[in-house]
């Protein structure tokens, strides 16, 4: 189960047809071609690099790196939750930082301490993915809920 399987080169091509299909299409209707291949250029060497930090963080043995690496997720999901926000302050950052971060901690703990039993609370191969939807999904709340709450402030309610 912890084999790497190698996927071969001609596998790996075929994931590119639909891209070349938008670049015939692109083409057909005469806009800038370039701009999908570069944007798959750039997707590619992320989704490398990525991969390779994902394979030292899958094979960690010391919490201090999970910790590092659920505190980020904390940090960038409260980031791009207030990104629909008109009010972006620190405060507002603080906020959705604590709000995020000791609700996502709650749940994460929850499940991975008395749901799933995990004999280690830091095994990475599960913390690391289950955080991911824990605060993706608490990121997507949060900005809904603000863009609602801002849009329903401009129009005169007040719910404070």
């Amino acid at each position: 189960m912890n084999e790497v399987e190698i996927i071969p080169i001609a596998n790996l091509l075929l994931g590119f047809l639909p891209v070349m299909l938008l670049i015939v299409v692109m083409k057909l209707w005469g806009l800038n071609a370039l701009q999908p291949i570069y944007a798959n250029f750039r997707m590619l060497i992320q989704l490398l690099l990525i991969g390779y930090v994902l394979t030292y963080i899958f094979e960690t043995d010391q919490p201090v790196v999970i910790l590092l690496v659920i505190l980020f997720m904390i940090l960038m999901s409260s980031w791009i939750a207030l990104r629909p926000l008109q009010e972006r302050g620190i405060k507002a950052f603080m906020v959705v930082i604590a709000s995020l971060g000791l609700s996502g901690l709650a749940v994460l703990f929850l499940i991975s301490q008395f749901i799933v039993e995990l004999p280690r609370w830091f095994e990475p191969n599960f913390i690391i993915p289950i955080a991911g939807m824990i605060f993706a999904n608490s990121m997507n709340t949060v900005s809904l809920a603000g863009e609602r709450f801002s849009t329903e402030q401009e129009r005169g309610k007040n719910y404070r």
